[in-house]
Parts: C-alpha cells; structure tokens; sequence
C-alpha cells in the first residue's frame, strides 16, 4: 500500500507539472514511436487471445521477443545473446515458480507449459 501510494503520489505531481507548463518535450512522440506503441498493443493483445490455448509460458514467450524486437528492430548477435535466453528462461522459471512450487493455477498450453 506504501508503494501504490508513492506511486500515486509522483504520479500526480508529474501530471500537474505536465499541465501547468513545467516539462517542454520537443518531438515527445514521433510517427515511428507511434507505430511501436501500436504493436506493443497488438502483442498484448495476443498474448491475451493466445494465453488460453498456448499456455502462459509459451505466450510469454513470445511477447517478450516481440517486445523486445520492437523497441530495439535489430538482428545483432550481441542484442540476440541478450534477448533469447531471457525471453526464454524467464518465463520458464515464472512457470516453475507459480505453477510448481507456489500451486498457482497457471494456463498450460500444449506442451504442459
């Protein structure tokens, strides 16, 4: 509750700093970045259609590459030695953690995860 309310609480001095003036954001939003908001929303969405029937490990999967190749569009080895294992291994262990150890009902896809 602490934090939710800190976080309320910056969030409402950014808000009136934004309104009464305080921030000048030259080019804020530019059509690419527009573009990217655009398809981080339609992988969310699938991650919210697919959930049910690829399990969440799976779309989590994809959704973490997706995001991450959309913010950073690069093929670079470096980037994809970054990307790959934890685009992979992190939604392994949360499936680990909350299905497993934690008993959560978690969505299981196809492949049990």
């Amino acid at each position: 509750m602490l934090i939710g309310g800190g976080l309320a609480a910056l969030s409402a001095v950014n808000l009136m700093r934004s309104l009464l003036g305080c921030e000048k954001l030259a080019n804020a939003l530019t059509p690419r970045d527009l573009g990217k908001i655009a398809l981080l929303f339609v992988a969310l969405a699938g991650v919210i259609v697919l959930t049910p029937y690829l399990g969440l490990a799976l779309t989590g999967m994809g959704f973490m590459l997706a995001v991450g190749l959309i913010i950073r569009p690069t093929l670079a080895p470096a980037f994809l030695v970054r990307l790959l294992p934890c685009a992979v291994l992190f939604p392994l262990f949360l499936r680990l953690a909350f299905g497993e150890w934690l008993k959560i009902p978690v969505p299981t896809g196809p492949f049990g995860l």
